[in-house]
Parts: structure tokens; sequence; C-alpha cells
């Protein structure tokens, strides 16, 4: 593509969606939409234009310029002076949302993640649903639902989430057969397994985080069993009806789960446990039932921690994922790290109330049983994973310097406290891989 008319179509691309934006809101104050018929509106004309991207913008750098430009003017957009004007096209619902943004980050994982692949269904697909079915949803749970059920920002409705599932598992079925190999008799099982994880991430995500966990999930789901066999998948499908209902069940009991949580926690769990062996999915576990633990002994000012919880490690997890592939090595180790300093944190803080004799024994104890279980995590993923070499003294750092922060300043963390703890629990694994990444020459 000519250097010049790729950078011509930028502007106008950016152009195009403002003015889109604009016609929608015009139209829709003409006919009376409601504020949620022109958002997702405006959702529709967006994903069906980033559909598109890879073949009207085929240069990956021009993609993820206008991504970076649509962030731009989407942050504008959310200024008050504009916000009431064509911003109240996307931002009209009255509830605090990082929708479009999480669209753009959803995109550019999308692209990149699918380029490794060069299966266009890995891009196309988990974006339909997106586009589609959670429009149907919304649209038909305004008209239709009757049924509720709670979640951190509102109510959603069974019927709405009916509807998802239905042209989820038509999307899938369709997209399955025409853009892939996928086995006849494998389709209808994978397809029904997407529809049901993509529903309960829908109906259980907040502040607009579906629009990111629900398309990349999907895609990180098919990419990885679009070999399965029946067999397989349907272990799978076993091991995610299972840790559902035991979550569903006993979350609440056990760990003082809200039936919100529990389901968003269930899915989170079942997300990672298809991406990575076992022996990885251990200490993500932990960290979870910590905090947990943590939130009854010493509670913060969140409003909803167990979900702020699980969003910060869904962002380590993706962070990871995606850093590694980017960068051509695996992250794996020093996500293990991160998890670990998290735990501590926790630990930590759980004992705020108890003596510093106490609570110095908790750092010491929890300390010395996270290095242990952390290196034999690192040790069991082979050769290929520890291509960074010892890194026990990387772990001891990081755990030091977490257990410090706990144990010093507990009141440092009761403002932001899943911000600040993911935060002080990367700077030393993070920091260390790119180290060593660029110590050893770029892969």
């Amino acid at each position: 593509m000519n250097l010049l008319f790729g950078l011509a179509l930028l502007p106008l691309s950016v152009a195009v969606l403002v003015g889109g934006m604009a016609v929608i809101r015009a139209v829709g104050s003409r006919l009376g939409w409601s504020a949620e018929l022109q958002r997702k509106s405006v959702h529709v004309v967006t994903g069906l234009f980033a559909m598109s991207l890879p073949w009207i913008l085929p240069e990956a750098w021009l993609v993820y310029t206008l991504l970076a430009v649509a962030v731009v003017v989407m942050l504008v957009l959310r200024l008050p002076a504009i916000a009431n004007g064509i911003g109240s096209a996307l931002h009209g619902v009255e509830r605090k949302s990082w929708g479009d943004l999480m669209l753009v980050a959803a995109v550019a994982s999308l692209h990149f993640i699918s380029g490794q692949a060069t299966e266009p269904v890995l891009y196309l697909l988990p974006l339909a649903v997106l586009t589609l079915s959670d429009t149907a949803a919304a649209l038909a749970g305004v008209k239709y639902g009757q049924i509720r059920f709670t979640v951190e920002d509102g109510q959603k409705s069974l019927e709405g989430s009916a509807i998802f599932f239905l042209v989820t598992w038509i999307i899938a079925m369709a997209a399955l057969l025409l853009l892939s190999g996928v086995p006849r008799a494998n389709v209808v099982l994978l397809s029904f397994l997407t529809a049901a994880f993509a529903t309960l991430v829908e109906a259980d995500s907040w502040r607009g985080f579906d629009n990111y966990f629900v398309p990349v999930g999907v895609m990180l789901l098919i990419s990885l069993h679009m070999d399965s066999s029946p067999q397989e998948l349907l272990l799978l499908a076993m091991g995610f009806l299972v840790t559902l209902y035991m979550l569903t069940t006993f979350g609440g009991r056990l760990l003082g789960l809200t039936d919100h949580a529990a389901r968003a926690y269930a899915a989170g769990i079942f997300m990672i446990s298809t991406v990575t062996a076992p022996q990885n999915l251990v200490l993500p576990v932990v960290l979870l039932i910590t905090h947990a633990v943590a939130r009854r002994l010493n509670p913060d000012n969140a409003r909803y921690p167990d979900l702020d919880m699980l969003a910060a490690l869904a962002a380590i997890s993706f962070i990871s994922l995606i850093g590694g592939l980017a960068a051509g090595r695996t992250a794996i180790s020093f996500y293990a790290i991160t998890c670990a300093g998290l735990i501590l944190q926790m630990a930590v803080l759980a004992a705020v109330h108890r003596s510093k004799a106490f609570r110095f024994g908790i750092w010491a104890g929890a300390g010395a049983i996270l290095f242990a279980a952390t290196i034999s995590v690192i040790g069991l993923n082979g050769l290929a994973a520890n291509w960074h070499g010892e890194v026990a003294w990387i772990t001891a750092a990081s755990l030091l310097l977490c257990g410090a922060v706990a144990f010093a300043w507990p009141g440092f963390l009761i403002d932001r406290r899943h911000a600040k703890t993911t935060v002080i629990a990367l700077i030393i694994p993070l920091s260390s891989y790119l180290v060593l990444h660029f110590g050893k020459g770029v892969a």
C-alpha cells in the first residue's frame, strides 16, 4: 500500500467514526431513541468497522495508529463539554463504563494475536460475538426482560442472556464451518462451549470490561481448542460446569462471595485454565482465596473488592500472555512471581489488627512457603519456559518488597488496594523480564 494513501485513510476513518456518532445522535434525538439504543447503535457501527480493519488497512502499523487515535478521540468525547453532545451516543447510559476503551484494546489484542495464527476466524468470530450478540442481548433484555439478576452496576435479564447465548452459538457454528477447518463433529460442541463461556462473561462483567473479556476470551478458547477431540471438549465443558457449580454453591459460604462474584471467579479460573498448564493455575486460585480472607479481616474501601481483585488478576494475565507473545519469550515465570507477591501482600494485610510480631511471622512464614511454591511451579514449566535461567533471587526480592510494603504501610493500601498492590507486585518481575529479555537479545 502506498504510504501517503495509507496515511490519508487515518483521518478519514476517524472522521467517519465521529460522523457516524453524530448521525446516530441526531437520528436518535429525532426518533426518541433511548440512550441504550443509541449506544448500541454506535456499538454495532464501530464493531462492523473494526471487523473490516485488516482488509481496509492491510499494514499492521496503520491499524495500531488508527486505534491509538481512536483512544484519544474517545477520551476527548468524555470531556463534559462534549459528552453532552456527540459523546452522549456513547456515554448516555447512567453508569460508569470503560466499554469504548475496552473495545479498542480488544481490537488491538485480537489483531495482534490472530495475526500470529493467520486464521481470519480468530479475528472475525470474537468481534462478531461482541458486536451482534451483545447488541441483541441488550435490546432484547430492555424490551422483554422479566427475570432479573443483580450485577455490580445494576441488573440484567435472563431473557437477554438467553438471546446472547443463542446468537453466539449460531454465529460460532457459522464462522467455524465457513472460516476454519474444525471437523464438523466438533463444531457444535465447540460452538456450544464458546457460547456458554461468552454468555457467562458477558452477564457478569462490569464497567464495560465485557468489551475486552468476551472477544479476547472467545479468541483464546477457539484458538486453543480448534484441534481438540470431542472427548477433550466434553472434559473441558465438565470442568467449566463443575467450577461454576462449586463457586456458586459454596463461594458465598466459604469465601463470602456474592453470586455475581462467584460466577465471575468461575469464568476467570476457567479462562486461565484453558491457556496454561495446571500448575500455573495454583497461584492465581490461592490469590483469590487469600484476597477473600484479607477482605473479611481487613476490608478496604472499594465497593466491589472481589470484582476489583479479579480485574487485577485478569489484567496481569492478559499482559503476561500478550506481552510474552509480542516479545517472543513467554512471561509465565514472571506471572507466577507477580501472583506470589500479591498473595503475600494479602496475607500480611489480613493480619493487620494483630501484633507486629505476629504480622512479621506471617510475612516470614508465608514468604518462605510462597518462595518454595513459586520456584516449584516455575520448575514444572520445562526448559522452553525457563529461557531466563535462575529466578530465585528475583522471586526473593519481589516477595521481600511486597511483604515490606504491606507490613510497614498497611494504611497506604486501604484506598485503591487492588491497583496499588498490583503495581507493587509487578515492579520487580516486570523490570526483571525486560532486563533479561533485552540482555539475551531480542528473540
